[in-house]
């Protein structure tokens, strides 16, 4: 199994979890998505915080957007206890109403994950 990895999630720590479930990781300056695992499957990764910030600087739909443009099978792994959006926003109804949009909207699934062990699973199991 091979993965195409962003160079800038090569300090995430999921690359190493992939490498040492045996998967062959690759690394390249990616323009849309952060993990590429086929020519019809891209996640894009975003930590609580980043997803947060990415819905009020503009690039999520951006991101999403793209995404769904390029790959027939594109995904939003979120990763982060989402019960913690009040200690990152105090705007939590427009951050639901992202998610919302994302998974209804452009039909992107969202996958969560608590933490970069259960990311890399996502990865390695699809």
């Amino acid at each position: 199994m091979r993965v195409i990895v962003d160079e800038r999630e090569r300090d995430s720590g999921i690359p190493s979890i992939l490498k040492s479930k045996g998967v062959r990781v690759v690394y390249e300056l990616l323009e849309v998505g952060d993990y590429v695992l086929s020519s019809k499957v891209a996640f894009e990764r975003k930590t609580l915080p980043d997803f947060i910030a990415s819905i009020f600087d503009g690039r999520l739909f951006k991101q999403i957007k793209s995404l769904k443009e390029h790959y027939e099978k594109p995904v939003l792994l979120l990763e982060g206890d989402i019960t913690r959006i009040g200690e990152f926003t105090t705007k939590t109804k427009a951050v639901l109403g992202a998610m919302s949009a994302v998974s209804l909207g452009f039909e992107v699934p969202i996958l969560y994950s608590c933490d970069k062990e259960q990311s890399a699973e996502h990865i390695y199991i699809i």
